[in-house]
This record gives structure tokens, C-alpha cells and sequence, in this order.
């Protein structure tokens, strides 16, 4: 989408470009806030995920864990 929009520098592809933009990162945002509110239920089953989670906070300057799980499935990479 993005080359789209440079090469041809359509309005409509700016305005399609800027929805799947703030779609993404409403979707991340929502993931993230969902990751860190299982952590807080989890905290006293799992400590070690709540304190791993903090080391990676301190020690990167990444705002995301380095996995993340949503109960069914664990994804360790954006891809």
C-alpha cells in the first residue's frame, strides 16, 4: 500500500493507508493491554513470566516481551 501511495501519490491510497495504519495500531495497542492484564491474573501462578517481563523492560528499550501468549498460542517474532 505504501508503494502504491508514493509511486501514483493518490488520495485515496493516502486515506486507505492512514485507516490500515491506525487499524494496526489499534490492534497493537489492544494485544499489548491484553498481554499485561494476563499477567496481572497471573501473577501469583506465574511469577517467572511477570518478572521475565520486567527484567526485558529494564533491559531493552523495546516496548514488547519477546514472546507473547494468548492461551491457545505463543508467538515469539513478528512474523
Amino acid at each position: 500500500m505504501l508503494k502504491r501511495f508514493k509511486k501514483y501519490n493518490n488520495p485515496m491510497d493516502e486515506i486507505e493507508l492512514r485507516v490500515l495504519s491506525d487499524r494496526c495500531n489499534r490492534i497493537t495497542r489492544d494485544a499489548y493491554n491484553n498481554y499485561n492484564g494476563n499477567l496481572e491474573k497471573q501473577i501469583q501462578k506465574n511469577p517467572k513470566a511477570f518478572w521475565t517481563f520486567l527484567k526485558s523492560k529494564r533491559n531493552n528499550s523495546n516496548l514488547y516481551p519477546a514472546a507473547m501468549n494468548n492461551g491457545v498460542k505463543t508467538s515469539t517474532s513478528g512474523v
